[in-house]
């Protein structure tokens, strides 16, 4: 029975680790989208003569591109946790 839980306990652990997954690279693809659009908004606003525009428009991309990758990195490192704990409890039969 003890083998069994920490099986099951062990696929959940997997399971969640890939949804973390699959969250992270979809932040990190949002986060390269922004950054493009950001990169054309500011030429457009450059190409129009308003600089002070293109540089807050850099300004609010980077901040959301950096929350982005961060928020990633975060849910890759509770992800690679997860497997790691789910191996142990797997190779030791442990919880």
């Amino acid at each position: 029975m003890n083998d069994e839980r920490t099986n099951d306990e062990a696929t959940e652990a997997m399971l969640t680790a890939e949804v973390l997954t699959e969250d992270a690279v979809d932040r990190l693809e949002t986060a390269e989208l922004v950054a493009e659009a950001a990169d054309e908004a500011a030429a457009d606003a450059i190409a129009d003569g308003d600089q002070d525009e293109a540089d807050a428009i850099e300004e609010e991309a980077g901040e959301l591109v950096t929350e982005l990758v961060q928020d990633a990195a975060d849910e890759l490192a509770i992800a690679e946790e997860l497997v790691e704990e789910a191996v142990v409890a797997t190779e030791t039969g442990t919880d």
